[in-house]
């Protein structure tokens, strides 16, 4: 070999590699389905299954206990309008309104406060399905957020020491982009 054509060759290497490196990078840092500005698209049948699985939750609790226990459920579990999601490297970013947290996946739980109170909380991957969970004193929300036909699906479940049932419910959103 030239002397000539050593570094001729050792140069495109170089460059090889570092194309394929880039390349890696790129297909690495693709964003996930979950990634966006989502609208919540529920019809009046989803709402009136949410009200539903809330008064099948709360019928074997005491009349007295029953008005109190729906009016602060359906407000604790009324689907924000809109959400935005963003997962970047090992973090999961949530907008909804105008609350914000980011979560480390798999990390240690956030401490967060709000109108419900203290609660700690938790995100994780599980193939496709991201699942964020808030444990309070009494109680746990899992809400897992999946991607199925280019809609956004939200399940989110809700146990309590106080509710004789766990309460489940789905939420539909539909990209605004």
């Amino acid at each position: 070999m030239s002397p000539l054509k050593f570094p001729l060759t050792l140069a495109i290497a170089i460059l090889a590699n570092l194309l394929a490196i880039a390349y890696c990078a790129c297909a690495s840092e693709k964003s996930s389905p979950l990634d966006g500005h989502w609208r919540l698209v529920q019809t009046e049948r989803e709402a009136e299954e949410r009200l539903r699985a809330i008064d099948e939750v709360i019928r074997h609790m005491r009349p007295f206990q029953q008005g109190k226990a729906r009016s602060r459920l359906v407000e604790r579990t009324s689907p924000p309008p809109v959400l935005s999601i963003s997962t970047a490297d090992s973090v999961v970013s949530i907008t909804y309104g105008t609350d914000h947290i980011n979560l480390d996946l798999g990390g240690p739980p956030v401490e967060v406060s709000g109108k419900g109170g203290r609660a700690f909380v938790t995100a994780m991957m599980e193939g496709s399905l991201l699942v964020i969970t808030a444990r309070n004193g009494g109680g746990v929300r899992k809400t897992n957020y999946q991607v199925v036909n280019d809609r956004l699906r939200v399940e989110a479940t809700l146990s309590d020491a106080r509710l004789p049932k766990t309460l489940t419910y789905v939420s539909i959103y539909k990209t605004t982009e």
